[in-house]
């Protein structure tokens, strides 16, 4: 089970490479799109790899769908989830810094 969903913003964290960086060159010239460290993406689908059934997920920034044609392949490739996190979203609240604000009732002895 994915701790990823359709529709959710996630940022990436981790870009490194077992290889060097070699795998991800021999990509890009073919034309595919990378995700930048520490961007904010919104996760698109999620897929396991047919062959390590890793859990792999799309992003809506990011189409790598034209590479297809160029290198004949049936699916988009998509990115290895684990290198992502979810994105937290978090209200802002400043009724701390209002009640700064307030004058306090009690006297204050000097």
């Amino acid at each position: 089970m994915s701790i990823f969903r359709v529709g959710q913003k996630v940022v990436l964290v981790d870009v490194s490479s077992r290889d060097g960086g070699e795998t991800r060159k021999q990509w890009e010239m073919a034309g595919a799109i990378y995700p930048d460290q520490n961007a904010v993406y919104t996760v698109r689908g999620i897929v396991y790899h047919s062959i390590t059934g890793v859990e792999m997920i799309h992003l809506q920034e990011i189409d790598n769908t034209p590479i297809c044609k160029v290198l004949n392949l049936m699916l988009e490739p998509a990115f290895e989830s684990y290198r992502f996190r979810p994105v937290v979203d978090r209200k802002t609240d400043i009724s701390i810094f209002k009640s700064l604000l307030t004058p306090s009732k009690q006297p204050v002895s000097a």
